[in-house]
Parts: C-alpha cells; structure tokens; sequence
C-alpha cells in the first residue's frame, strides 16, 4: 500500500517540525530540565478553565488540515481492517454451527499419531497470524509541536515568539529539545512545577524548574535557579492557580428592610442629645432566622460602649453604631475594635432629610465597602412598625 506523501513526510524544516504531532509519551528538554508532554497537554486543557471537550475541539481546529486528512484516512483504514475481520470471524462461526452434525468426524481430522509417545493425541492448532494494518506515523501523535510550545511560554516567556524556537527532533527517544534563537519576550499542577507553604520546606525538597514559596506578607514568591545562580521575586502571575475576586456575599438572605426602619427610628430618638447609640443583627441557629438586639449599653457624644451577650444559640452579623448629626465615617476607635468577620454600620446626620451611612464587612482589619441595597432587603424597608419602648432604657450615660 502507498501512504500518502504527508503521512511519512520526515519534517525536515522547521516549519514542517512545529505542525509535527508528537504523542504524550514523549519529553521537552529545556534549561536542563525533562517536561512530559502529557503534563503539558494537561495544561492547555486547562489553562483558558473552559469545558474540557470545547478546549479539545478548539487544538483539533489547530491542527493542519492535511493532517487531519491523514488522520482521517488512517482511521477508516483500521475501521475497515477491522469490520473485515469482524465478518471473518461471523463467517467462520456460521460454518461451524452448520457442520454441528459432522462433528465426530471433523474430530477425528483433529487427531495425530505421537510416535515417541507412542499413541493418538489432539493436533496442536496452529498460531494464527494477526492482520496488521499499517498505520501512517502521525496517527500515534496527540499535540502538535507549536502547541506545545504555547504551553511553554505560560512558563517561559522566551517561547511566546514562534519564529524565535527552533527545534531538534529525536525520534529514536521521543524527545524534542528547543533552542532559543533570539532575545527573551515578555490550570492539577504541573510536574515540573512545586508549591511550598515555607521556604524551609523548598530548601529541603528536590529541585524543580519553578517553584511558588508563600511568604509572611502573605504574597507568593516565584524561585528559578540553576548550578550557579537562584532568583527570587514577587510573583505577578501563577498560571496553574484559579483566579479569586475579592467580595462580600450572604450565605442566607439579605437581611429584612423592617430592622433597618426600627434601627434609624432608634437612633432618631437620641439625636436632640446628640448621644450615640448601638444595635446588632444576629443569626438564630435554631430558627435560621435574623433577630435585631439592643444591648445594654453607655454613650454619650462621641463614644457608645456595648454588652455582647454570651449566647451559644447566636451569631452577630451586622453591628451598627450611629455619630447622630456627625458624618457617617468610621473613627479610629471603630478600626481598632472592628476586627471580627462580621458587617458593619453606621448612620449619621440624622436631623437631615438625606441620612448619611456607610458600611463595611471583613476581619482583622481588611475591610471591604459594601452598598446598604447589599445589606438590606429594600422591599420591606417602608414598614410602619417602630422600636421597642424599652430599648431606650437599655442606654445609660456614659461614664
């Protein structure tokens, strides 16, 4: 049989190398380090976090069309191949279901004469020969050599110039080994890549070719070195990572727009005084419900001091505090208590038609800015019912 020309072309430029299909057994060698081309195939899979099969679909729309043909013409040949011995093999069963009748004489062709033996025994079959059908070299291939080198240049910037790889090919080892013929240009982890939660645990570990080390300050530290030389700096990308965004989000239901009418009608109460006053959301474990509290508590102008209840049944969620006719800003007392993972309030210019509010969730002091429609249920917000009379017996003055 004649295979067509580009399924045994030898890829002697480097053009034809980078359209070459090589299969996930064999290696990249680069900066004196072995890369799996299976550790790399995993990556393009997964480095554009897409559905598995559209990431496939898009590298089969990459590769060369004359191949796809050849590929396609292997696979019909071995379908073929295949189909043909299929129907051998239901030929060959329908005749022996037909000759059932004939057995005992067909047995008896079955037989020899051992003659050192000295009696008849059962005839050795004879070893079948396997049909082969000779398959072009490119349907063993998986990943086409420029594909690879896209997944290198995640990792190395060198690689992200096409025409600036050139590349060996050892076909007797299955390994490609690039070179880089002109200057550097600017999702499972891979093999070739190591994470450390401390940079003793890196000392200690076998070498890789990029390690990520996370530092006290809470930043991740990329290491490269070689036999005479090791650099660190702060990492601006790690590509095997997901991408986190910072935000705030309830796991329940917005709170409801009633407890923030009570709360303004609360603090509305104090203004003529000028006095600050507290209150707090929590969450009912039993009931997965939100209660408003008012605590005891002491205030005057500047300053409002609370009693947080020990109450094993409950979790705060919001704490809110109001600065009456002051803005509404957080002072820097608020910054020094506000350190629990909890939402944060505070309402001022209480006497003017437009209140003032500001609020904030986070822990140990990073904050983020949230809008009251994040906190609040807007819906029920207009509610008649104001707060309860005794509330106002529960803030003393503050000493």
């Amino acid at each position: 049989m004649v295979k067509p020309k580009s399924a045994i072309r030898r890829y002697e430029t480097q053009a034809d190398i980078r359209k070459m299909l090589v299969g996930l057994d064999w290696t990249v060698h680069y900066a004196m380090h072995s890369f799996p081309v299976a550790d790399l195939g995993r990556r393009l899979v997964e480095m554009n976090d897409q559905d598995i099969e559209e990431v496939k679909a898009a590298l089969w729309a990459m590769v060369p069309q004359d191949v796809k043909d050849d590929l396609e013409k292997a696979r019909q040949a071995k379908a073929e191949a295949e189909a043909a011995a299929a129907g051998g093999n239901a030929e060959a069963t329908g005749e022996k279901l037909s000759e059932n009748s004939d057995a005992e004489s067909d047995e008896e062709d079955d037989l020899e004469f051992n003659e050192e033996e000295g009696e008849v025994v059962q005839k050795k079959p004879e070893p079948q020969r396997a049909t082969e059908t000779k398959i072009p070299e490119v349907q063993e291939g998986e990943l086409t050599v420029d594909m690879l080198r896209l997944t290198l240049a995640l990792d190395y910037f060198e690689f992200a110039n096409e025409e600036a790889v050139a590349w060996r090919v050892d076909k007797e080892n299955k390994r490609l080994t690039p070179s880089i013929s002109a200057g550097k240009m600017g999702n499972n982890f891979p093999a070739y890549q190591a994470f450390h939660w401390k940079l003793s645990e890196f000392e200690k570990a076998p070498s890789k070719p990029i390690n990520y080390v996370a530092g006290r300050d809470g930043r991740l530290y990329e290491i490269r070195e070689n036999a005479h030389l090791k650099v660190t700096v702060a990492a601006r990308m790690v590509p095997a990572l997901e991408s986190v965004t910072e935000g705030v989000s309830f796991k329940m239901d917005k709170i409801p727009g009633m407890f923030l009418k009570q709360t303004l009608d609360f603090f509305k109460h104090f203004v003529p005084e000028q006095r600050e006053a507290f209150v707090y959301v929590a969450r009912n474990r039993s009931t997965v419900t939100y209660e408003l509290h008012c605590p005891e508590q002491w205030a005057n102008r500047d300053n409002v001091d609370a009693e947080y209840p020990d109450d094993p049944e409950r979790d705060i969620v919001l704490i809110m505090h109001s600065h009456h006719v002051m803005p509404a800003v957080f002072s820097p007392k608020d910054d020094r208590n506000d350190k629990a993972l909890c939402v944060y309030g505070v309402f001022g210019q209480l006497d003017k038609p437009t209140i003032d509010h500001c609020f904030r969730a986070g822990f140990n002091g990073h904050y983020l800015y949230l809008n009251i429609a994040d906190v609040f249920d807007a819906e029920s917000t207009y509610s008649a019912c104001t707060f309860p009379p005794e509330w106002v017996d529960r803030v003393h003055p503050y000493v």
